[in-house]
């Protein structure tokens, strides 16, 4: 099966996201970043041993200078400076310099903290990411966002750190369950909404016929989801304007996550109710209507994630934690509205009112 490739052209930086079924590293990737760099593999504890052995060895035949590896089992609550300060303190040990290389083979909270210690170690080291999820290869594997969690807020410290290479490899996903790939999902419908109407209902034609989707269709689907998200990025790679289209979702999405103690909602399942919330602002201000509010209803459905909280919603501590919102600027919130289906627009000053109403009339 033939591979897609796409170039992030940034500022000060650029690199090749490769995408396909069983992607490799091949002599090329070896031979430009590998041979005679300190390598340190950073990999999730859940991912089968068959596949880290193969990667192990592909990276050993290449003649690296020095090879260790770490292996880390991560999740949104211990998303913190306690993970960080473990692979600080195993570069530390393992005496690694600035010509060091993380290679991070795993999901995006994984990919977020190795991110973020590359970042920090030593003012800033290389590093590579091999995403092993659904919702890493279309979204924490792009655009550099590397970071932590805090007590008070989700990804409130952090870094953007470009990786130099993202090899996305579709057969990571066959270890997954339904409800993993149902969090990629999220980020994937969410990038159709926000910016490219056309992939949805293609999206939308696909899975009315079929609960999954061919190889080809899978590398497609990521291909372009990445593509949307590239361009975004390489206009605003910092998120000083446009790129906050991006938070479509995530601003009541991370509300959701907080209340819940990072355990009622994962972060697609947040990002899935958010942009509901979402929806249903928007339609006090643009031309969003119930029945396309109905169609996303649906296609959420379809992929796996829930359309309804879990719990009963305290609107008081729903709106409170949304102040925490990193992405505040003084101290007024900005949402992610669409004016319609493939349309993202910023808007700042909503009334709370208009929000408390939102959350009562969305589920």
């Amino acid at each position: 099966m033939v591979h897609k490739k796409i170039k992030v052209n940034l500022k000060n930086t650029s690199y090749e996201v490769i995408i396909g079924k069983g992607v490799s590293l091949d002599k090329k990737i070896k031979s430009k970043f590998i041979y005679g760099k300190e390598i340190l593999l950073i990999s999730d504890k859940n991912i089968p041993e068959k596949k880290i052995n193969i990667i192990t060895s592909s990276v050993e035949d290449c003649g690296p200078h020095k090879l260790n590896s770490l292996k880390l089992k991560l999740n949104e609550r211990s998303k913190n400076f306690t993970s960080v300060s473990k692979i600080h303190n195993f570069l530390i040990k393992k005496k690694y310099t600035r010509d060091s290389l993380i290679i991070c083979i795993g999901g995006g909270i994984l990919s977020d903290v190795s991110g973020f210690a590359a970042a920090t170690y030593l003012r800033g080291i290389n590093f590579m990411l091999m995403p092993s999820t659904l919702l890493a290869q279309v979204d924490a594997s792009i655009g550099g966002k590397t970071g932590i969690n805090h007590t008070m807020g989700k990804n409130l410290i952090g870094s953007f750190h470009q990786p130099i290479l993202v090899l996305i490899d579709i057969t990571f996903l066959r270890s997954l369950s339904t409800i993993d790939i149902a969090e990629g999902y999220a980020e994937i419908i969410k990038h159709c909404l926000i910016k490219d109407r056309k992939l949805f209902c293609w999206l939308e034609n696909k899975l009315a016929t079929s609960k999954k989707l061919s190889d080809k269709d899978l590398i497609k689907l990521i291909f372009e989801s990445i593509n949307i998200k590239r361009k975004i990025v390489q206009i605003d790679e910092k998120e000083k304007g446009l790129r906050a289209i991006l938070n479509f979702g995530h601003t009541f999405g991370h509300a959701f996550e907080l209340i819940g103690g990072y355990k009622t909602y994962s972060h697609g399942q947040g990002v899935a109710l958010g942009m509901l919330i979402a929806l249903e602002v928007s339609k006090k201000f643009f031309s969003i209507s119930d029945v396309e509010i109905k169609r996303v209803k649906l296609i959420l459905k379809k992929v796996g994630l829930i359309t309804k909280p879990k719990k009963t919603i305290d609107v008081v501590k729903f709106y409170s934690a949304l102040q925490m919102d990193k992405k505040r600027k003084k101290e007024s919130l900005q949402f992610i509205l669409l004016k319609e289906l493939g349309l993202a627009v910023i808007k700042k000053e909503i009334p709370k009112k208009v929000i408390f109403d939102a959350l009562n009339q969305s589920f």
